[in-house]
């Protein structure tokens, strides 16, 4: 072999050399990702926010758009939440849905044992009862006898707020749920033992089922969302890398262990790049983590518990911007939301979920066992 073959050849591998120690750089940034980010001036002045027994900091200005609420137990009910609502609101929606079922008689084949009832159980809280039936005895699984059954809804106006419940066992535990309810304000941090709701709080001791989904859009230029949701098991996740093709382009950023606030588990940051058509191009970053309960408490018995991701928690950030008329950006970079402003970077959406992950703490702390 010549001289020159040999220098070809030395280059050639110090190429897949240099080529390999960078592919191998990024896998270890993906799986070990450095947490440690720049102040950002998102993260310079946040508020805190009660979702069920835990806290969360967002940025100051972070508006409540999505708010359900499951309780179980004694309480058993579920509600969503909508702020800004009148009284007339709340007047005009019971009178509506009165209206809409009270001569309801059958549903298909069943007939309903009796009429739609509606109970005024406080000022501005009502509950209705509908489709009373009893099912034939072939169709009985009791072994004590027919049991009868109803739907059951309720609505609720407190301070601008209305609640509306569905899917409560019982008109008993509807009304007692209503009853039990105190509105909150969305940035209200109660100091006694109980539940967070959405806009609401229940005293006393807490389900360990009692979940809440909550959304929040973020004060940010670029269309930014993130949405917590508890006790969750552990979701699915696609390989978006299938889905590329020459108008979708997918990187993933982040693969990692994560354990925060007695949650361990994983999660991820992904971007994706859409071309719409020749001048519209739609660009997305996106957070996800999905944990377990992880009791760090001392033991001395061995571990019984189902490891199976739930109860759990799934948060998640997402930052989305589109624009007509523009130079298509890079894979990996955001599209500018408008000619005045600059798009968020990688670097910023990152460090906003860190700090954002990173305030996740229980509201009162569990007393050792």
């Amino acid at each position: 072999m010549t001289d020159k073959k040999r220098l070809i050849w030395r280059l050639l591998l110090a190429l897949l050399l240099f080529w390999s120690i960078g592919k191998l750089f990024n896998l270890y940034q993906i799986h070990f990702p450095n947490r440690n980010h720049s102040m950002i001036p998102l993260l310079q002045d946040m508020q805190t926010f009660c979702v069920g027994n835990y806290l969360i900091d967002l940025p100051r200005g972070s508006v409540p758009i999505y708010l359900e609420t499951d309780l179980s137990g004694y309480r058993q009910a579920k509600f969503r939440t909508y702020p800004n609502r009148s009284r007339w609101d709340f007047q005009r929606k019971v009178i509506d849905r009165w209206e809409a079922i009270k001569d309801w008689k059958k549903d298909g084949v069943i007939v309903f044992d009796k009429p739609s009832e509606r109970f005024d159980i406080m000022p501005d809280g009502v509950v209705m009862t509908s489709q009373h039936h009893t099912p034939a005895p072939k169709d009985l699984l009791y072994p004590d006898g027919p049991k009868s059954f109803y739907e059951t809804e309720g609505y609720l106006w407190r301070d601008g707020t209305l609640y509306e419940f569905s899917d409560s066992a019982t008109k008993e535990r509807l009304i007692n749920a209503m009853q039990s309810l105190q509105p909150r304000k969305d940035d209200e941090i109660p100091v006694t033992e109980g539940f967070c709701g959405g806009r609401s709080f229940f005293p006393g001791k807490p389900d360990a089922m009692d979940f809440v989904e909550f959304a929040f859009r973020l004060p940010i230029e670029t269309n930014t969302e993130f949405r917590i949701r508890l006790p969750a098991g552990r979701p699915p996740h696609p390989d978006l890398s299938l889905w590329e093709s020459d108008d979708i382009k997918y990187r993933k950023l982040r693969d990692a262990n994560r354990t925060q606030a007695d949650f361990a588990g994983r999660e991820l940051i992904e971007y994706d790049w859409q071309k719409k058509d020749d001048d519209d191009y739609a660009t997305s970053l996106a957070a996800l983590w999905f944990g377990s309960i992880k009791n760090r408490l001392p033991r001395t018995e061995p571990l019984t518990e189902r490891d199976d991701g739930f109860p759990g928690i799934v948060m998640r950030l997402e930052a989305n911007s589109e624009a007509k008329g523009v130079a298509p950006p890079k894979v990996g970079a955001m599209v500018a939301p408008n000619k005045d402003k600059a798009p968020m970077t990688v670097e910023e959406f990152s460090a906003l979920w860190d700090g954002i992950v990173a305030s996740l703490r229980p509201r009162l702390s569990v007393p050792a066992r």
